[in-house]
């Protein structure tokens, strides 16, 4: 082999160096974007605290509101569960028998209950309660 041969396969081989060392990068910044996005879907899908009123157990939701993330402890909620149920004997004729309080961090949501059947949906935000409306069907949605 001459010199000029020699220094082609050194170049070659060099080249070959840079390019496995651009696909590992590559590979790399891939993987980490994924672990990424992946860590955040699994933090937005995270669990809000739920209370069940006539159950009286502590359940978990999955949050609509992309704000929040639920942040009430559950004395509170249960605070919250006994006021909605007040507000709504107070104001529908129909007497409720229990709440699921739903907390999104921003807001909380009451769904309204008699004999375990959903009569209505509430939203309470800054000490105010909202009516949502009755309930179409029977599971709450």
């Amino acid at each position: 082999m001459n010199k000029s041969e020699d220094l082609d396969n050194i170049a070659t081989a060099t080249e070959n160096k840079g390019n496995k060392l651009k696909n590992l990068l590559l590979i790399a910044a891939v993987l980490l974007l994924a672990v990424i996005l992946i860590n955040s879907m699994l933090t937005a899908l995270s669990p809000a605290l739920t209370v069940s009123g006539e159950t009286g157990e502590t359940l978990y939701s999955s949050p609509a509101c992309s704000c929040c993330s639920g942040n009430q402890a559950g004395s509170e909620l249960n605070q919250v569960q006994q006021q909605a149920l007040a507000y709504y004997n107070d104001q529908f004729e129909e007497e409720a028998t229990g709440a699921v309080v739903e907390d999104y961090g921003c807001h909380q949501e009451i769904l309204i209950l008699k004999g375990g059947e959903p009569l209505r949906r509430l939203a309470y935000n800054n000490g105010v309660f909202s009516d949502l409306g009755p309930l179409t069907d029977k599971q709450g949605n």
